[in-house]
């Protein structure tokens, strides 16, 4: 897998010259050093990399001043003017972001900043995946247990970013809510506990982590996550830190992070060189020991790469990459060593990568294996039935479970549609104010609903099977078999692929035979 390790003396407040060698590239993965909670770090990362692709000088040196600009000065209007220049910046989504660290909570000056750059990364489909850190930790803790952005364990101005957060909502000017909803949206989405990249021939094998870690750390962590830990090869390695990702994210979505470490272990991270060989969770964020990991060049046939921050001090060489730096670490510090690592993609975590649907040729795809003349409506009917079936018995399941809220808007969400394809049989409205209605149904629905276990798989479900009514329902079908292998079904983040999918499907109205009608179907009543 080839690596291109970039060093070099750079100063962020200025605007970056285009990285010309890797313009255009595709399928390449950008990892950067420690954030140290300072957004203009990332800004410049994006720009000079061509993620960000359109902002020019002027721009560039307003975002600079904003964030520069003392937190009791901050306004409104200043943050107005810094999302108004972020909604002029066109993103390509060529290229993975990944993020090795402290990106929140730490000596940067405001972390509203990164979060906004974060929101509209995500808004754009660029894929970003965020490795959990020592100071990030602090803000995940914040969201699910306090009702404020004062940062659980880090004093003495080490989580400064996040503590000026605070101050912006105590002023006013942000409200915690829109945080929330962000980081939900956002940021949870894109954690990791560690990650991999794999290249194509499967015989190397890149760890990423923010904390130096061995292959004996990641089998500590399998084992407090109960995910098997098998690693004789790197596919079998790969699909154990897919495993260990998946139950990790379960505790992000749940707000439950915060039960799988200690504050005791916590506090030894914080003090200095602590062996938290005992405590894995800790050990991946605050690691500063490195005799004890277990860090081979070659394994069991394959060869093995170590990536990771945190800690300066051990110098990169052979397989393994240090990416850590100070640069953007204090608010003097604009100028300094940039440290990132180029690597031509291979194969990372599925969890990781987003659906690209407006990628595949679509047209290309519904041309060789179906013919508007021969569309049947009967099958697809019959899931849309199943499915609308499906919300009204698990509304009764949150109901019986306590859950009132979120059955209420179940049961709202039921009747919406059921009334909608009533009328719609009925012939009281047409076929798109049917599937308009009930997407919208949907989207209200999914933030309350969303927060219980299965439910993202169930909306996802339900808003294929409302696509799905009518003729456009097998050519939904073609895009999901040809991105999941798996014929009307979405196996996972189900929701989060519904915009996907009708901004795929919209364009191909136009490719259905002309007269073709969408047909009746029998009332569900």
């Amino acid at each position: 897998m080839p690596h291109e390790f970039i060093n070099e003396q750079v100063d962020i407040f200025q605007l970056p010259v285009l990285d010309v060698p890797h313009k255009g590239n595709t399928g390449i993965q950008i990892t950067i050093g420690d954030l140290h909670g300072n957004a203009m770090k990332l800004m410049f990362m994006l720009v000079k990399h061509g993620i960000a692709t359109n902002i020019d000088e002027a721009d560039y040196n307003r975002l600079v001043a904003i964030y520069e600009t003392p937190t009791k000065d901050l306004t409104k209007k200043h943050l107005d003017e810094f999302n108004q220049i972020l909604s002029k910046i066109e993103f390509s989504k060529d290229s993975l972001i990944r993020l090795i660290g402290d990106e929140l909570a730490d000596r940067g000056n405001n972390d509203y900043f990164t979060l906004k750059i974060l929101e509209k990364l995500n808004q754009h489909k660029v894929p970003v995946e965020i490795i959990v850190s020592n100071h990030s930790i602090e803000f995940i803790e914040a969201c699910e247990k306090q009702d404020n952005f004062h940062a659980p364990m880090l004093q003495g101005g080490h989580a400064l970013s996040m503590e000026k957060l605070q101050i912006l909502v105590e002023k006013g000017i942000v409200a915690r809510e829109e945080i929330l909803a962000i980081a939900n949206k956002s940021y949870k989405p894109t954690l990791r506990a560690i990650s991999y990249s794999l290249s194509e021939d499967k015989k190397e094998i890149t760890i990423y982590s923010h904390a130096g870690i061995g292959l004996n750390t990641i089998k500590s962590l399998a084992q407090k996550l109960k995910v098997e830990y098998k690693d004789a090869t790197a596919s079998e390695l790969a699909q154990t830190i897919d495993n260990i990702n998946v139950q990790f994210q379960k505790h992000v979505q749940n707000n439950t992070v915060n039960t799988l470490y200690t504050r005791e272990k916590m506090d030894e991270g914080y003090g200095g060189y602590a062996d938290l060989s005992d405590a894995p969770l800790e050990f991946i964020m605050w690691n500063r020991l490195y005799h004890h990991i277990d860090r081979p060049a070659a394994y069991s046939g394959y060869n093995v790469n170590f990536v990771h921050g945190h800690d300066s001090s051990e110098p990169t060489k052979d397989n393994i990459y240090n990416l850590d730096n100070a640069l953007g670490k204090m608010e003097y510090m604009n100028q300094g060593a940039y440290t990132v690592l180029y690597s031509q993609e291979g194969e990372m975590a599925p969890v990781v990568r987003p659906l690209e649907i407006e990628d595949i040729d679509v047209q290309q795809q519904v041309n060789k294996e179906i013919k508007p003349t021969v569309i049947t409506p009967s099958k697809s009917h019959q899931y849309f039935l199943s499915q609308l079936k499906n919300i009204e018995a698990k509304e009764k399941e949150l109901r019986s479970n306590g859950h009132i809220v979120a059955a209420d808007y179940a049961k709202d969400l039921y009747k919406t549609i059921k009334d909608k394809h009533t009328a719609l049989t009925e012939e009281k409205i047409n076929i798109q104010m049917f599937k308009n209605s009930c997407t919208d149904a949907i989207k209200i629905a999914r933030p309350e609903l969303e927060k219980h276990r299965g439910w993202k798989q169930v909306l996802g479900n339900l808003a294929l099977a409302v696509v799905g009514v009518g003729v456009l329902y097998v050519i939904a079908g073609l895009i999901n078999k040809a991105v999941t292998g798996n014929f009307l079904f979405f196996k996972t983040d189900s929701a989060n692929k519904i915009d996907q999918l009708e901004q795929s499907i919209n364009p191909l109205r136009g490719s259905l035979q002309e007269g073709t009608e969408f047909p009746k179907f029998p009332s569900s009543k």
